[in-house]
């Protein structure tokens, strides 16, 4: 008839679920619920107890299971809860496992997830596909073993960076405490960063590894001047500003007497001047041609006292020869003159040439053969 319900038997009646007004069926007789009241945890530990239509599980079950807490687990949008509550679930968002508990405390992630060295409440690193038991801190920057040193290596990459040495490095940096003594010999100083000796023997020239020994600067930057600490010139020079010679490109070192080099500096002793001209300084390349022209004037005044001389000579000589010539005159002139009186004594009047006595009477006129002869050889000319 209608409106009438059909009889439900015995069996059915106890397959349907015991919440009032629930028309589900129970999946198994030892079930009291249906589906959609049945606590999850029916599969694993039996519960029986109901639970609401929204959620997974039942009362009992809805509490964390870590004792004492009495706070909810977790649960989802998709209605799931976890199997903690927030304050002891593992902090890695894929992660359901309880936090690791150490020094009376729980931390921040499970055994899985945290850092293994104590204290410290760091995820451990990971990368897609590797995973490891260390922090980014606390792991080794070159593998996945824990860091023992403070530039973040194990003890493995933290041997000494000296090839065949095992001891470990020395805080920071790249060798152990034996290798970074200062390489001078006899000094214990740490080496300075970057260099092979400590900063009192460390070369002052840039990227310069060698020893300076007691100096500031090494043997191939320091000047070669004996006792001089001083820097080298630019280049290949082989001495300092104060040392070398200033003359351009010249290597050798300054001399006593100035600013250039024995080469480079006037031959004189006593002079410190640069060469100009040959050997010698513009100062003395000028005094000497002063003094060769001195020398040469003078031989020239005594080449002209010379000649002056051999002149006044021969001038003496004439003055003789002209005296001596006179004289021969004068007394030819008075016999002459005497043989005239004696003419004239005796009456004779001899017919006189033209141009006074006969030339057979004296010898005849200068110029004419036999005249004078005897008188005038070498007037005029030096005698032999």
């Amino acid at each position: 008839m209608p409106g009438c319900r059909k009889k439900v038997t015995g069996t059915r009646k106890k397959m349907e679920c015991t919440v009032q007004g629930c028309t589900g069926h129970r999946e198994e007789p030892s079930n009291k619920h249906c589906r959609n009241h049945t606590c999850a945890n029916f599969h694993t530990d039996g519960c029986t107890n109901k639970k609401p239509a929204g959620d997974t599980v039942c009362q009992q079950h809805m509490r964390c299971p870590q004792q004492p807490c009495n706070k909810a687990r977790i649960q989802y949008a998709n209605g799931e809860r976890g199997r903690f509550c927030y304050d002891h679930k593992c902090s890695a968002d894929d992660c359901q496992e309880l936090r690791s508990f150490q020094q009376n405390q729980y931390r921040l992630y499970c055994n899985r997830h945290g850092c293994h060295v104590a204290h410290c409440r760091e995820r451990a690193f990971g990368q897609p596909g590797i995973r490891f038991i260390y922090c980014s801190t606390h792991k080794c920057r070159q593998c996945g073993q824990m860091a023992v040193s403070p530039a973040g290596l194990c003890e493995r990459h933290n041997e000494c960076g000296r090839p065949g040495c095992r001891n470990q490095r020395e805080g920071a940096r790249d060798l152990c405490s034996e290798h970074l003594q200062c390489e001078t010999a006899g000094c214990r100083v740490p080496k300075k960063a970057g260099s092979s000796h400590c900063d009192n023997h460390t070369c002052r020239e840039r990227d310069c590894r060698n020893s300076s020994g007691a100096h500031s600067y090494c043997e191939d930057h320091r000047c070669e001047k004996y006792g001089c600490s001083e820097r080298r010139r630019m280049g290949a020079m082989r001495f300092c500003a104060l040392h070398s010679c200033q003359t351009s490109g010249c290597q050798r070192p300054k001399c006593d007497r100035g600013q250039h080099c024995d080469t480079h500096t006037c031959s004189d002793r006593n002079c410190g001047n640069p060469k100009v001209f040959g050997d010698l300084c513009q100062h003395h390349f000028g005094e000497s041609c002063r003094q060769a022209a001195r020398i040469d004037w003078s031989d020239e005044q005594q080449r002209l006292r010379d000649d002056l001389a051999a002149r006044d000579r021969d001038l003496a000589l004439r003055d003789t020869y002209l005296r001596a010539n006179l004289t021969v005159l004068e007394q030819r002139d008075e016999e002459i003159r005497r043989l005239q009186q004696r003419l004239n004594a005796q009456g004779v009047d001899p017919q006189e040439p033209e141009g006074g006595f006969p030339p057979q009477q004296w010898g005849g006129f200068p110029g004419q053969r036999g005249g004078f002869q005897g008188i005038g050889r070498g007037f005029g000319r030096h005698p032999n």
